[in-house]
């Protein structure tokens, strides 16, 4: 069975919550704990949500800003991942490996920092809800087209421009016609 549907398949038993009228009704208390990777914070962005549905449901939930954070301590045998420095103010904080779910922002992705550091989540056993390789796809346009042909998913003729100049030509040169998918780099 492949990794990552085995993956999902584990954190789907994880979550054995129901909700009738505000009220919880026969509720397992979960042993996860929710890891925001990314730069975002501020009003409205998915870090905010992600905090407040975490509160709302009494699920840990830390945010760990990728510019400021590093591992300060892996102890593989003790199933821990200590990181210093996540928030900008050097406070620790100690993760079990076995109860966290990570979430990977695109911020997490944009330097060679940030990817080691979510690459480190992941080889350490984390539960990923974005792993790398698949944030990087998806970051990527012209490889994310690629793939999506690769396994026969339908999607309109793409052209991947570097400038707006090129737009017309690249439209042209797909076929003209639309759905057609011009993407400026």
């Amino acid at each position: 069975m492949n990794k990552s549907f085995s993956m999902i398949r584990n954190a789907r038993k994880t979550v054995v919550e129901s909700k009738t009228g505000g009220e919880k009704v026969g509720t397992t208390k979960t042993k996860i704990e929710v890891v925001i990777l990314g730069i975002d914070e501020g009003d409205g962005t998915v870090n905010e949500i992600l905090q407040g549905v975490c509160k709302d449901l009494d699920i840990k939930c830390t945010s760990i800003n990728i510019q400021e954070a590093w591992i300060s301590d892996q102890d593989i045998e003790k199933g821990t991942l200590t990181v210093s420095n996540y928030d900008g103010k050097d406070s620790k904080e100690q993760l079990k490996i076995s109860e966290a779910v990570v979430f990977v922002r695109r911020g997490a992705i944009m330097d060679m920092t940030g990817q080691a550091l979510t690459s480190l989540f992941e080889s350490a056993g984390c539960f990923m809800v974005n792993d790398l390789e698949s944030m990087l796809l998806c970051d990527n346009k012209m490889a994310t087209a690629i793939q999506l042909s690769r396994y026969n998913v339908s999607i309109p003729k793409t052209s991947i421009v570097n400038n707006s100049k090129s737009i017309v030509d690249a439209h042209k040169h797909i076929g003209g016609k639309f759905p057609a998918i011009v993407k400026t780099l």
